[in-house]
């Protein structure tokens, strides 16, 4: 009997990713999540009426690095206090709750745990995310605590905390981004609302050596494992078999979500697809979405109802559009004038966009589910999951995509 039960057991490793003590069934269920965006973690797209005040000026802030360094300490903790009070309620996640989710990722940057001297962080978030772990837990609502900021920036996007270079990925940024998650383990590990550790949000695969962030993955699931997280390891803009073939099934890891973000924008060729194109598009990524879930269990963390890149500072504060040609490098589309609210819409741009997010939400439940991006924004209201569902755009149920890519022309 027992070489029977051995032999079962090794079979199940082989065959896909081994559950592991995690209250959500991964792989069983499909995760339906969004992405508290832009709450503790600033992007100015976002929430634009944070940097406005920075128009015109001759060195305005970027990003939340130089918001903190241009006001100061005083007042940029005056200002992120009423943002952080403000942006995200208990509310939201009630919202969220009714509207089908049960999860929801939370971006936070490694300065809520950690700022050496001459930095400018203003601290705070880490006891916004205790408060929002609270409401999530109240809602019913899984958590995936997302280290989106690492020292020195692992991208070099506003995202990261800090725009610029990337300066991420020597042995002092490493080890110091893997005593972050230490705390991050130790501080949130024994919460059974908290589900999932990503490791690090984006890391450059197309300018960090990929074993750098393999080894880098390979040593922060060792931290997240000690207590039974799943660890959640980013694709790095990287094909998924980069991260499959390491730490898939049958390698001896498990209890790992892959994280693919899945954006059809950040091109001029992207943004020059046909709605048509964009829907064909989304459905083919289930040949590759489905494989990668053999290994791991995959999730799209980030995706967007948006077909262009029109969402006002979307490229970065006081940038343009490639859909316009007001990016650089980029040439003229189309206007982007009523593109960002859903009442300005077209009945035609109505209906395309819902068919492009059945597309999508079909397709990434041929993994294991999807975070949408975001929760909530300022003003690009096809980021916005609750504007979505509010004009019917989004569906309600969400299992209403289901099968929507079959037959002909979206299948393949």
């Amino acid at each position: 009997m027992l070489f029977y039960a051995l032999a079962a057991l090794v079979a199940a490793v082989v065959a896909g990713p081994l559950q592991k003590r995690n209250t959500f069934a991964y792989g069983q269920q499909q995760v339906r999540g969004v992405n508290i965006g832009g709450w503790l973690v600033l992007e100015p797209w976002i929430k634009p009426s944070l940097f406005q005040q920075f128009v015109g000026k001759a060195n305005p802030a970027v990003d939340e690095y130089t918001f903190c360094q241009n006001l100061g300490y005083a007042e940029a903790q005056r200002q992120l206090t009423a943002h952080w009070n403000s942006f995200y309620t208990e509310n939201d996640f009630v919202i969220f709750k009714q509207q089908g989710l049960n999860h929801v990722r939370i971006p936070i940057g490694y300065w809520a745990f950690d700022v050496q001297p001459g930095e400018p962080w203003v601290q705070g978030a880490a006891e916004q995310l205790d408060k929002a772990l609270g409401w999530a837990s109240r809602q019913g609502l899984y958590v995936w605590i997302d280290l989106h900021g690492a020292p020195g920036s692992q991208n070099g996007f506003d995202n990261s905390g800090k725009k610029g270079p990337i300066n991420w990925g020597d042995a002092a940024t490493v080890d110091r981004t893997l005593r972050v998650l230490q705390t991050v383990t130790q501080r949130y590990g024994s919460n059974p609302i908290v589900q999932g550790i990503e490791l690090l949000n984006e890391p450059a695969g197309f300018s960090i050596p990929v074993q750098t962030i393999k080894d880098f993955y390979a040593r922060g699931y060792q931290i997240t494992q000690s207590y039974n997280r799943v660890t959640v390891m980013q694709a790095a803009f990287v094909d998924y078999s980069q991260m499959t073939s390491t730490f898939g099934a049958g390698t001896g890891y498990n209890n790992i979500a892959l994280d693919a973000h899945t954006y059809q924008i950040f091109s001029p060729g992207e943004n020059a697809r046909t709605h048509q194109q964009h829907v064909a598009n989304a459905c083919g990524n289930r040949a590759s979405i489905g494989q990668a879930n053999q290994k791991l269990w995959t999730i799209t963390g980030e995706w967007t109802a948006a077909q262009n890149d029109c969402a006002y500072w979307l490229n970065g504060f006081g940038t343009g559009a490639r859909y316009d040609g007001s990016f650089p490098d980029s040439y003229y589309i189309g206007s982007c004038a009523g593109q960002n609210t859903i009442a300005s819409l077209t009945a035609q741009q109505k209906a395309e966009t819902r068919e492009f997010i059945l597309a999508q939400l079909d397709a990434y439940e041929t993994g294991s589910g999807w975070f949408f991006w975001a929760g909530k924004t300022e003003s690009a209201e096809l980021w916005d999951f609750q504007k979505l569902v509010y004009n019917g755009l989004m569906p309600q149920p969400l299992d209403q995509a289901r099968g929507f890519c079959n037959p002909y022309p979206y299948s393949n």
